[in-house]
């Protein structure tokens, strides 16, 4: 049996409303969903398996829509969030799983630290590109492929 664990998925708002990701969410409805100013929703469950959401965060990514998924750690399991990001014209794919604190903000182990050290200046862009951070947040990604245009 598998651990049962937070999961909070964010993702564009106008994602909501594409068919397969609204009769998902209608079949496996989140416990929450809050909006956030910057275009974005945040999708709640308290008792994901693992703190994953397998069956959201497949359909995401068929679908070519980014998304930011942290579970919270239980026992001997560590915070974690997910990033991904579908490919673009000049970006690879991005899918990216690491290690947080309680709040979210990424753990860097120490030898990443000695090896970029060693690469040149240690920089916050540097520190992110090693971990496999996005340069562009759910938000900013959302606005820029919206399906229809966005006005704030």
């Amino acid at each position: 049996m598998s651990d049962r664990m937070v999961v909070t998925i964010t993702v564009p708002s106008w994602a909501l409303e594409i068919p397969a990701v609204a009769a998902l969410l209608q079949d496996d409805p989140p416990e929450d969903m809050i909006p956030n100013p910057d275009g974005t929703t945040d999708l709640f469950q308290s008792e994901a398996p693992w703190g994953e959401w397998p069956a959201l965060e497949s359909l995401l990514i068929t679908a070519g829509i980014a998304f930011d998924r942290h579970s919270d750690g239980k026992y001997e399991y560590d915070p974690e969030t997910r990033f991904f990001r579908p490919a673009a014209a000049d970006v690879p794919v991005c899918d990216a799983t690491v290690l947080t604190l309680a709040n979210g903000e990424p753990v860097v182990a120490l030898a990443t630290f000695k090896t970029l050290a060693q690469a040149g200046p240690l920089t916050v862009d540097a520190i992110t590109q090693a971990l496999g951070i996005p340069a562009l947040s759910v938000a900013a990604w959302g606005q820029a492929h919206a399906p229809i245009p966005i006005h704030p």
